[in-house]
């Protein structure tokens, strides 16, 4: 409510991204047989911009959760700064979760409920200490070990707003607005999370 205005910014993309949803999902048949419409030939630029503005906003939304985490109020420049030291520190991070994630899913060595919940909160740890993506996971997996269930509970949050967004993203400006706003929330509640676990235990 103090610094609203990042949030507006996050919004305002997935409102742009319903928009063009919803004219991709609106065009006709390209012939009257054909069962081939204009909604499918759309489908790639919606996507490349859905990918566009969350490569957009890789490292401003951890940045904005560390500030509503730490009570602090960031402006919308502050929050758009490229740093890119930290931006592929984050997006190293992110891929290299992503991976070991579905390594763990495929070849059921460790459970995926482990990985998921230990490595988390690397994008976090990448933005706020500026560690590289390795060290970041590392610490995501020491700060999590002992709550995997209360990280588990931000995950299943995750879970529900992504399925409520996906059927309400069928409306006009509802949907880009839902999936916009829900995005910040979690982002938020996930940096309030990560500043609560490096609170159990002194950091390394």
């Amino acid at each position: 409510k103090k610094n609203p205005e990042p949030a507006y910014v996050v919004i305002a993309a997935y409102v742009v991204i319903g928009v063009v949803s919803t004219m991709a999902q609106s065009g006709e048949p390209l012939t009257p047989d054909s069962g081939v419409s204009t909604a499918g030939l759309l489908s790639s630029p919606e996507i490349g911009l859905t990918l566009a503005v969350g490569l957009l906003f890789l490292l401003a939304l951890p940045t904005y959760a560390l500030a509503i985490a730490d009570r602090k109020s960031i402006s919308i420049a502050e929050f758009m700064r490229f740093d890119a030291a930290k931006y592929f520190y984050v997006l190293g991070a992110s891929i290299l979760a992503f991976l070991a994630i579905a390594l763990s899913a495929l070849l059921f060595i460790i459970p995926i409920i482990w990985t998921m919940a230990w490595f988390y909160f690397s994008p976090y740890n990448a933005t706020d200490k500026a560690n590289s993506p390795l060290a970041a996971m590392s610490e995501s997996k020491r700060l999590a070990g002992g709550h995997k269930a209360k990280v588990w509970g931000m995950i299943g949050a995750c879970i529900v707003f992504a399925i409520a967004a996906g059927v309400l993203n069928s409306i006009p400006f509802i949907g880009g607005i839902f999936t916009g706003a829900m995005t910040v929330l979690i982002a938020g509640a996930s940096g309030i999370l990560y500043r609560w676990l490096q609170a159990q235990q002194p950091t390394t």
